[in-house]
């Protein structure tokens, strides 16, 4: 079961209320790219010419349309302080690292932008399509060039944050999967030592 909340929002979301702030076509991103790689498609030039082609693109339409800051401030309009923006980046930061790793752990890959709803109010995340593919033999099918990744977006949102939150919710998950005696054998010798302290 799924609870319907107006406060969870898209990626999506965010961007087309920035273009329509700004009086700008949503898909003029991927008009573009289509239409600089027209040529690569006819086949008139080389493989390795497309790959710088497709950089040039990506990095022209990084420069003049799609601004790394879209995110930031869609979110400083919607928080109301600075307190709530703090709280805000450290529950989607914690969110986001152990959905990154278990996305990891699990082999679901797919796990792009418009998959992830975040609420606006608490930072928590529900990701969409959860779920592993599988081949014609019947294996997980995982093809992705890296187990997870940030956004532009979410890395100017985060800035320090992704050293910080992200690294240490990540690394925290990784040592309770590798070890899950380590927080019985802490627990258990914590309790020991209180215990002792109050005898004597």
């Amino acid at each position: 079961m799924v609870e319907d909340d107006l406060m969870y929002s898209t990626f999506l979301e965010v961007y087309e209320n920035h273009c329509s702030r700004n009086d700008r076509e949503a898909d003029l991103p991927i008009t573009y790219f289509k239409e600089q790689l027209n040529q690569a498609i006819t086949g008139q030039i080389s493989p390795e010419a497309v790959v710088d082609l497709r950089l040039q693109a990506y990095n022209e339409i990084t420069k003049n349309l799609v601004n790394d800051n879209i995110f930031s401030q869609y979110m400083y309009k919607t928080l109301p302080s600075g307190n709530h923006t703090w709280a805000f980046k450290k529950q989607f930061a914690i969110q986001l690292a152990l959905s990154s790793f278990m996305s990891f752990m699990l082999r679901i890959g797919g796990r792009s932008p418009n998959k992830i709803l975040f609420a606006k109010n608490t930072g928590k995340i529900f990701q969409t399509d959860f779920h592993p593919a599988y081949d014609a033999n019947g294996l997980i099918e995982f093809n992705e060039p890296v187990p997870f990744r940030l956004t532009r977006n979410m890395q100017a949102f985060f800035s320090h944050g992704v050293e910080g939150l992200i690294v240490s919710s990540m690394c925290a998950a990784a040592q309770a999967v590798a070890s899950p005696k380590v927080r019985t054998f802490t627990t258990h010798t914590h309790t020991h030592t209180h215990t002792h302290t109050h005898s004597v």
